[in-house]
């Protein structure tokens, strides 16, 4: 997964992962700063779900969940996650 900070201010403590467990914690995310992430799906029950973003912008928490994967595998080659102040752009590929 590629994520964006398309703000003019650090994204602090970020937390990507997935309703069956798997989960990445990665540092704040500076101004136009783009990072490649990758979750581990080895450790996911064979079951379905969806991908969890956490993030806090000035003191805010922002949750948001998106994309789908079945029997603990992806249905795609990743996503790419671009975060504004008002609303997170995701696109799959």
């Amino acid at each position: 997964m590629n994520v964006k900070n398309e703000l003019q201010y650090n994204i602090e403590h970020m937390v990507l992962k997935t309703s069956g467990g798997s989960e990445l914690i990665y540092r704040d995310l500076l101004p136009n700063e783009l990072v490649e992430l990758r979750l581990d799906m080895t450790v996911i029950p064979k079951t379905d779900g969806h991908y969890i973003i956490e993030y806090c912008i000035n003191d805010s928490s922002v949750v948001r969940t998106f994309g789908y994967y079945t029997n603990g595998y992806p249905i795609n080659k990743g996503y790419k996650l671009n975060i504004h102040s008002d609303t997170l752009l995701i696109k799959e590929y």
